[in-house]
């Protein structure tokens, strides 16, 4: 959509942090760092003063806040109407997706990226951290045109594998092991530990740990405790980790995975725009 950039400028603006304007928009920060320097060429001036905790508005851009969102405004009035006006004539393109956010963070944002590039025209609506239950209830109901969901989460769903995530230990930079070429779950109990409940090493993180374990709902929420400190943790590889750099990732000698695809209602045929969102999400993980 061409008031993409300004979407851009008025998150970062609202969050005064581009990590968490990229997390919110389902950019990555690369992205986002890219369309704010096409704006401050564009332009001839700087928008953003950089600080130790974010950044905040210059003089300039802070003249500029107010006219970029009223149209911000002004367009989603106008797309709320063009939306009307395809419903009425059968044209609408939409799409309706649910995923856990740990998904949104990696394949799921990059493939909105895409989508945005090729087929701009196609409008996606994303179900937010959705839970197994919330999301085979969208599934069932034809609330959700699809969703990116673990394998052995989709019920009666049919379901297509799409890729494996590895499991691996996500350590701060300055650990102890952060120079190990393997990590053990034997040496990952001797420190402070973040776990999701649906982890596969839980029971045994759980069970042997000597230090003190927080448990988060999804692992998105992980990262903030292993960037922020010395907690290590588990997880798998979806998340952008370009908006981490103070973490390491390491292979663990416990191998496990899991196996993520789409599920679609049964017997339900996809839509025009539900396939071309399909098969973004395919050309993002398979290539």
């Amino acid at each position: 959509m061409p008031l993409n950039r300004y979407r851009v400028f008025a998150k970062i603006a609202e969050t005064g942090n581009m990590r968490r304007a990229a997390q919110e928009l389902m950019y990555t920060q690369q992205a986002i760092s890219r369309i704010v320097k096409c704006m401050e060429n564009d332009y001839g001036f700087s928008l953003f003063i950089r600080e130790r905790d974010g950044v905040r508005l210059t003089p300039q851009a802070e003249k500029l806040l107010p006219t970029i969102q009223a149209l911000m405004v002004d367009e989603d009035k106008l797309m709320a109407e063009i939306n009307n006006i395809q419903a009425e004539e059968g044209q609408f393109k939409g799409v309706h997706v649910g995923a856990c956010g740990s998904i949104v963070m990696s394949a799921l944002n990059k493939t909105l990226e895409l989508l945005n590039e090729t087929n701009p025209e196609i409008s996606v609506g994303v179900l937010m951290n959705a839970n197994d239950e919330e999301t085979i209830k969208g599934l069932k109901s034809g609330e959700l045109d699809c969703a990116v969901m673990i394998e052995g989460c989709h019920e009666d769903m049919d379901f297509e594998p799409l890729y494996t995530d590895e499991f691996s230990a996500v350590i701060p930079a300055d650990h102890p092991l952060a120079d190990k070429s393997l990590v053990s779950l034997e040496e990952l109990n001797k420190y402070s530990n973040v776990i999701t409940p649906d982890n596969p090493y839980y029971d045994e993180i759980m069970g042997n740990h000597e230090h003190n374990t927080v448990v988060v709902d999804e692992e998105i929420m992980m990262l903030p405790f292993i960037s922020n400190g010395d907690t290590v943790g588990i997880m798998t590889g979806s998340f952008d980790k370009s908006m981490y750099h103070n973490i390491v990732i390491k292979p663990l000698k416990e191998h496990r995975h899991r196996v993520l695809g789409v599920a679609t209602k049964p017997g339900v045929k996809l839509t025009e725009s539900s396939q071309t969102f399909i098969e973004t999400l395919k050309k993002v993980v398979l290539d």
